[in-house]
């Protein structure tokens, strides 16, 4: 529950800057929807409203376009897949995201029913102990109470993940076979140390076919260098030594040069840490030595890039499995949003950068990179049989724009 921990906290914290926003917009009508006989109330519906909110504005950072003189309420999102797929401006995209996901949440409650699925009595006894620890005044001034906030967070996080992970985990209906997960770990993980050189310019367009040989002629000088060291960690330190800024002054003028940009993409990394034990010796009055163990230090190794299919870039990952682990390589790729890229890579063995235990914790990440495509067409099939009734007037009062308490 720690990350839901840390969101309630900064959710909590935010709410009493909030002048009872909705307590008198919203206090009627009290269902905003019903969903295959199951009323949803208006309360419930702001408490997912707001979530939706929090999630894209906050976390998604367009609180910050008001510093840019940009209006975030006015930007335009794709919503849903295909070329016919509308564009949204972002209050009614976090409207549609939230009548959508309460519906879905309706079609996982149907599965769990047909699967006879749970949430564990202690991870519901876990999760009522933390709310326990807030006020519901702190919760009304979004106009919604703390059963709202629970009911919500239940059908939107733990209801969800516990049908995933109890129908594909060890022992569920549809189990994943250990072999599966092994094979998906040595197909779709890679590890690796590397120079990543964007080959398109500021305007986004690719560099000329001279600039782009500059850079591959740039890149086999430290592939040079790491062939005689063998030491990735000083070839990059080498890279970043020569590519800093640097500002050379004159009794007449300063003249700062600034190296070329350089883009790397670290999109979900893991970072790596090793343990490292230290200790003290002490001589007793007796002469007997003892040897005490320190603090254990952990050190990050930040040149360490591991990634997989599920969490990130496929297309990045496919490229980086093409160099023979413990080899470097120059690559050239492009990523799933069109960019282009020729980069330095040192691959090393996934397991063994990733230290003890590394393929046993990822056991989680690896089932949703299998099965969660085969679980959401599940879930999808079962939303299209759903009766969904929308109550508009309690819907069009619950506007998303009262969030933002900057308004």
């Amino acid at each position: 529950m720690k990350s839901f921990r840390k969101l309630t906290a900064v959710v909590l914290a935010a709410v009493m800057t909030v002048s009872m926003l909705f307590m008198t917009a919203c206090s009627t009508p009290a269902v905003a929807m019903t969903v295959d006989g199951k009323e949803y109330s208006t309360g419930e519906y702001l408490a997912n409203l707001y979530m939706n909110f929090y999630n894209v504005y906050y976390q998604g950072g367009l609180y910050q376009y008001a510093s840019y003189g940009m209006d975030p309420w006015t930007q335009s999102f794709t919503y849903g897949e295909g070329e016919d797929a509308p564009k949204l401006e972002l209050d009614d995209y976090l409207v549609a995201m939230t009548k959508d996901g309460i519906v879905r949440q309706k079609a996982v409650e149907k599965l769990m029913e047909q699967y006879g699925i749970s949430v564990p009595e202690e991870e519901m006894k876990k999760f009522n102990e933390e709310m326990a620890t807030y006020k519901e005044s702190e919760m009304l001034a979004y106009g919604f109470n703390k059963e709202h906030y629970m009911n919500m967070y239940i059908a939107l996080n733990m209801n969800e993940q516990e049908t995933f992970y109890q129908l594909y985990g060890e022992g569920g209906k549809k189990e994943v076979s250990a072999a599966d997960i092994r094979k998906y770990f040595d197909e779709q993980y890679v590890a690796y140390k590397a120079i990543t050189i964007s080959q398109m310019g500021d305007d986004g367009k690719a560099l000329s076919d001279t600039d782009k040989e500059a850079n591959r002629v740039k890149l086999q000088g430290y592939l040079d260098q790491f062939n005689k060291s063998k030491d990735m960690d000083a070839v990059i330190a080498q890279y970043e030594k020569d590519t800093a800024p640097t500002t050379t002054t004159t009794t007449s003028a300063a003249t700062t040069t600034t190296a070329a940009q350089t883009t790397t993409t670290t999109a979900a990394t893991t970072t790596v840490t090793t343990t490292t034990t230290t200790s003290s010796t002490t001589t007793t009055a007796s002469g007997t030595t003892t040897t005490t163990a320190a603090a254990e230090e952990e050190e990050e190794d930040p040149n360490l890039q591991i990634i997989n299919s599920a969490t990130s870039d496929e297309k990045v990952v496919a490229a980086i499995h093409e160099v023979p682990e413990n080899t470097a390589k120059i690559i050239e790729y492009t990523d799933s949003n069109d960019k282009t890229y020729i980069a330095l890579v040192y691959r090393l063995n996934t397991e063994e950068a990733g230290g003890e235990d590394y393929f046993e914790d990822q056991h989680d990440t690896i089932i949703y990179g299998l099965k969660f495509e085969e679980f959401d067409a599940e879930v999808e099939a079962v939303v299209d049989t759903l009766d969904v009734k929308y109550n508009n007037r309690a819907i069009k009062m619950c506007d998303p724009k009262k969030f933002d308490s900057a308004k």
